[in-house]
């Protein structure tokens, strides 16, 4: 995470970082992130957004 965010690496420069592959480094911040949410007492899933229509002026 620290990589990714803070040092603002690429998942490419993340991956050759850590001598992994991309695909690794993807699994492994996805499951970094779900755990600091669940950390934090927050769902482990985002609520969807709400979606408004545009209101038509006068």
């Amino acid at each position: 995470i620290s990589l990714r965010f803070a040092a603002g690496l690429t998942v490419a420069e993340t991956a050759r970082a850590m001598g992994k592959g991309e695909g690794n480094v993807k699994v492994i911040q996805h499951k970094a992130i779900a755990k600091l949410r669940e950390m934090m007492g927050q769902p482990k899933k985002r609520p969807k957004p709400k979606v408004y229509e545009k209101s038509e002026k006068a």
